[in-house]
C-alpha cells in the first residue's frame, strides 16, 4: 500500500494504517508470531508521523492483533488472523450486508437480481433491468 492509497478515504489515517496491517495479516503477508515493521520504519516508508503509526499500533494491541516483544518489537499475536476473520465476518453480516440490502431496496433491486449478479461469472458486465 502506498501513502496515496492511505489518503483516499475520509477515515482517519491511523485507522487506515491499522486496517492495512490487518489486511496483511488476513492475506498472510504478516504471519502469526512474525514481526511487523517498527513504528519508525513504517512512518518512514509511508511518510507519516510516527505518532500516527503508534496510534494505529496501539489500536491493534488493544484488539490483541499485535503484541509487544520487549526489546525486539511488535509481532502478530497467535490467533490474530482467526480473530480478524471472525470480527470482519460479524461486521459484514451485521452492518455491511444490511446496509447493502437497504441500498438495493432504495434502488429497487430485488434480492433475486443481487443473487443472479453474484452468481454471474462476468458479474461486472451484468446490468440491472
Amino acid at each position: 500500500m502506498t501513502r496515496e492509497q492511505l489518503m483516499t478515504t475520509d477515515q482517519p489515517l491511523y485507522l487506515q494504517i491499522a486496517q492495512s496491517i490487518s489486511d496483511r495479516i488476513l492475506d498472510r503477508s504478516f504471519h502469526e508470531g512474525g514481526f511487523v515493521p517498527s513504528i519508525r520504519q513504517y512512518a518512514t516508508d509511508f511518510k507519516v508521523h510516527p505518532l500516527t503509526v503508534n496510534k494505529a499500533y496501539q489500536r491493534l494491541v488493544s484488539m490483541s492483533v499485535i503484541c509487544s516483544k520487549p526489546g525486539l518489537g511488535m509481532v502478530v499475536c497467535e490467533g490474530a488472523r482467526d480473530k480478524l476473520l471472525m470480527d470482519g465476518q460479524t461486521r459484514f453480516f451485521n452492518i455491511d450486508l444490511p446496509a447493502l440490502v437497504h441500498q438495493a431496496d432504495v434502488l429497487q433491486i430485488s434480492r433475486d437480481e443481487i443473487a443472479a449478479h453474484l452468481l454471474n461469472q462476468d458479474g461486472d458486465k451484468c446490468e440491472h433491468n
